[in-house]
């Protein structure tokens, strides 16, 4: 039996007291004020009842849809399993089947076997209700689950994240009072609204503040088939949307770095540059502060029902990813591995519940007397060396990205005392060049975590499988392409090439 959720509470507050204020508005000019925001989820939630209790998956491209049809669900009491854009039809059949869908909301072309169909209309928009062959006898869900988040993870069978709807509301309402205190008014959605980040922080946070959301009229509108995000068009609807706050992938932050120094698109108007969802070296918050991004780097993951840590102008702590925001708390284990109190997380599809008190994140870090928060690496990545050294390849992959010329780094160890990288490189940068920059970031590191041997490779991207939709590493996946044959080591303490 399904509560009302905080943001549901926020939402039928906001169409009494303000119901002309403009709630959603697309980049084409379509807008639905607050008022007509209650009345249309209560329309779709009527037609959803009857999956009350049950999963449907949200594969929409149509952002006002999509929103719609999320906020109805999460009205009603039905589970969604939003299917990010970029998850291959692996990955998608994948989700359904782990979180046993009963069908599928789309406005796409099914790519399942289908049970059946029915039509659902949102607006103008017609979109297909596709039934699925499900089997629900034995759910795989955790009592009390209002979305399942599979991530964007290193395998093509990611795990379902279950998340109650107080725990994503706990984390809208500390994002949404930072909003109100900051008068950050209008918010742009530039990541796919399936991305949990966007989706909570970015969306959820806005509407419970009672600010403006402004989307594209479809995510593919922001997307180029073949090179993914399309920045000088993020770049130009920052500037026409009048956005105050927009929330960036480490990648997509470089992309729109180097569409605006071409495109001079005005982004004076916007406040907050929320950066996260994988580690941002510094030299890229430095670059973005010098062309005048308010870039703030924050940190969470989908267990914690995204954001847990943000930097905020006034309080933002060099190389942190900031404090604490008022509904996490944070402590360091003995290993230095980071844990979360409480943080609400109820278990993964079909799995058994995870202990509520203390969650271990798989970070490493450590927090300053300020209460700042570092992080240092992840544990299951750590190299270890023939001498017996253990190194956070993030640690000297974050030192190789301060390099101008070097735009992405990978670390590995050779079953010897010598670190290598893989490295992808500028277009114009020179092996000497490239050798001269590793030196300088080895002049920062202690000997044994050094890189001694370099090669270079083609940019890792989503859509080659080597990035994760957030911006991460698979590390997996570019070791079985470019490490199956590991390059001989050099002798020690000496830079050089490997092609």
């Amino acid at each position: 039996m399904s509560t009302t959720s905080d943001l549901i509470l926020a939402l039928q507050h906001h169409a009494l007291a303000f119901p002309e204020h403009s709630a959603i508005e697309t980049l084409l000019g379509e807008k639905i004020s607050y008022g007509a925001l209650q009345t249309e989820i209560d329309r779709l939630s009527a037609a959803f009842s009857p999956f009350r209790g049950q999963a449907i998956a949200i594969n929409i491209d149509h952002c006002l849809s999509w929103l719609l049809a999320d906020l109805a669900a999460l009205k009603c009491g039905v589970v969604t399993v939003p299917l990010p854009p970029f998850f291959t039809t692996e990955q998608k059949q994948n989700a359904l089947l782990k979180s046993r869908c009963v069908a599928v909301l789309t406005d796409q072309t099914p790519s399942v076997h289908v049970a059946g169909k029915q039509r659902v209309a949102i607006g103008t928009i017609k979109l297909n209700m596709v039934m699925l062959d499900a089997n629900t006898v034995s759910s795989p869900l955790h009592l009390g689950t209002a979305k399942v988040t599979f991530t964007s993870g290193s395998t093509a069978a990611p795990k379902g994240v279950c998340l109650s709807a107080p725990q994503m509301c706990s984390v809208a309402k500390s994002i949404a009072g930072i909003r109100k205190s900051f008068g950050w008014e209008r918010h742009l959605v530039t990541l796919p609204l399936p991305v949990l980040l966007e989706n909570v922080a970015g969306v959820y946070a806005t509407l419970m503040a009672g600010h403006t959301i402004v989307v594209p009229d479809a995510y593919s509108n922001f997307t180029t088939v073949l090179q993914g995000p399309d920045y000088d068009r993020i770049c130009q609807a920052i500037s026409t949307s009048g956005a105050h706050s927009i929330i960036a992938v480490p990648e997509m932050l470089r992309g729109l770095l180097n569409a605006q120094s071409i495109m001079k698109a005005d982004h004076s108007k916007l406040q907050f540059v929320a950066v996260g969802g994988s580690r941002v070296s510094e030299a890229l918050l430095d670059q973005a502060r010098a062309q005048g991004w308010p870039v703030y780097q924050g940190y969470g993951l989908s267990e914690a029902g995204s954001v847990t840590t943000l930097n905020l102008p006034g309080q933002s702590g060099a190389g942190s990813v900031g404090q604490a925001l008022p509904h996490a708390e944070i402590e360091i284990g003995s290993d230095r591995e980071i844990y979360l109190k409480q943080p609400g997380f109820l278990g993964y599809c079909g799995e058994p519940s995870i202990d509520p008190d203390l969650f271990p994140t798989g970070d490493l870090g450590h927090i300053d007397h300020e209460g700042f928060v570092y992080i240092d690496g992840r544990k299951k990545n750590v190299l270890i060396t023939s001498e017996g050294r253990n190194i956070c390849p993030e640690w000297p992959e974050s030192l190789l990205l301060s390099q101008p010329c070097i735009l992405q780094a990978f670390a590995f160890e050779t079953g010897t005392a010598d670190i290598g990288a893989l490295v992808v490189i500028r277009a114009d940068a020179r092996d000497a060049e490239i050798t001269a920059a590793i030196a300088q970031s080895n002049s920062q590191l202690p000997p044994y975590a050094q890189i001694n041997f370099w090669r270079k490779v083609p940019a890792f991207t989503p859509q080659n499988r080597m990035l994760t939709g957030n911006g991460r590493l698979r590390r997996q996946a570019i070791r079985d392409a470019h490490l199956t044959q590991t390059p001989a080591p050099k002798p020690k303490r000496e830079v050089v090439a490997c092609n």
